[in-house]
């Protein structure tokens, strides 16, 4: 995933259309928070790992009930 969606409305259609995973979109962005961060010193800690978790227990829930209304 390249280009991060800059609406929630762009995040919530490419999630429903299978543009890309919770996982996907969560990885583009903890990249974009390591490459910027040090600039922005905006977060204070970053559990990239229970994040990466989460998303993929929510893209397993989607493929098995599909997206919510």
């Amino acid at each position: 995933m390249k280009n991060i969606p800059l609406t929630i409305e762009e995040l919530r259609a490419g999630l429903r259309e299978k543009k890309f995973s919770c996982v996907e979109l969560v990885n583009a962005y903890c990249e974009r928070i390591k490459k910027f961060d040090g600039i922005l010193n905006s977060f204070i800690t970053i559990e990239e790992n229970r994040i990466k978790e989460q998303a993929k227990i929510v893209d397993k829930e989607i493929a098995q009930n599909g997206y919510p209304e």
